[in-house]
């Protein structure tokens, strides 16, 4: 009898330990695909609302239990934002006219070329409208990667923070502020399905102005908000320009990558001119 219940008190034991797959939810499956899951939205509210709190917790090797890492909350937001784009990228949205125009400048630089050597880049319609998906699709999937490595760089030689803060904080903190502008840039996605092609290009200046503006606003709620007013500002103003410059510099290394793969990759050899 006192076996039986041993027993019966080992298998509860051991029942109670083993995962239970009724407690894996949609949660997790965000967690999975793009490290993304409640917490992390808990993580961008508090950044928006009271971000002295999630640096504080940055300098915490568990983020005191409470948030979720910067980078991983930057990097799920934008990949979400990289393949909403690239689905409601449309042969006729404002981006891919934007290529199309970028594909016939290449095209006419490369015939400018080649007429010395007698010969000419014949390109269809359907040729053009490939080549210029192509560039969109490289661009977004190389641009987060890109970022990533132009911000752990910046890190290194980026220690304007008022305190000794070692590496990995420091990279904490830029990848923090980087999850406002790139939560903007999220919404944004969304925003650009109903705007007219006439004012695509104005509304997306102004969406990125908005976004260098969260990146002050974050630096200014956040690391600095103990620092005196004119310091405050200054620094603040200081990294919003830096994390602005790297932004664009970020943006046209994507770009020139997917432009040389589309070239190298997806063009077509050139023919003879015919005399």
């Amino acid at each position: 009898m006192t076996e039986r219940k041993s027993e019966k008190t080992t298998i509860s034991h051991v029942d109670a330990r083993q995962p239970r797959s009724s407690l894996v939810g949609f949660d997790n499956l965000l967690e999975d695909v793009f490290g993304l899951n409640i917490r992390a939205c808990r993580s961008i509210g508090i950044l928006l609302v009271r971000p002295l709190e999630y640096f504080q917790a940055a300098k915490d090797s568990n983020w005191l239990w409470r948030f979720t890492p910067s980078f991983r909350v930057w990097f799920g937001i934008s990949a979400l934002t990289a393949a909403l784009r690239f689905l409601w990228a449309g042969p006729d949205s404002p981006s891919a006219d934007v290529n199309r125009v970028l594909i016939d400048g290449i095209i006419q630089k490369a015939n400018t070329s080649l007429a010395a050597n007698n010969q000419t880049l014949v390109m269809t319609d359907a040729m053009r409208d490939a080549a210029a998906a192509d560039i969109l699709k490289w661009m977004l999937a190389t641009s987060p990667f890109v970022m990533a490595i132009l911000i752990a760089l910046f890190a290194i030689i980026y220690r304007a923070w008022g305190e000794r803060l070692t590496y990995v904080v420091r990279l904490r903190y830029l990848f923090a502020i980087l999850v406002t502008g790139s939560f903007l840039g999220f919404l944004s996605a969304f925003l650009m399905m109903l705007i007219p092609n006439a004012i695509y290009q104005q509304v997306n200046f102004i969406l990125l102005f908005g976004m260098f503006g969260l990146y002050f606003y974050t630096a200014y709620q956040g690391p600095y908000k103990s620092r005196a007013i004119g310091p405050r500002i200054g620094l603040s103003s200081l990294l919003t320009l830096c994390l602005s410059v790297l932004v664009s510099i970020g943006i046209l290394i994507s770009i020139s990558i997917a432009i040389w793969f589309v070239v190298t990759y997806k063009f077509p050899e050139p023919t003879p001119l015919i005399p």
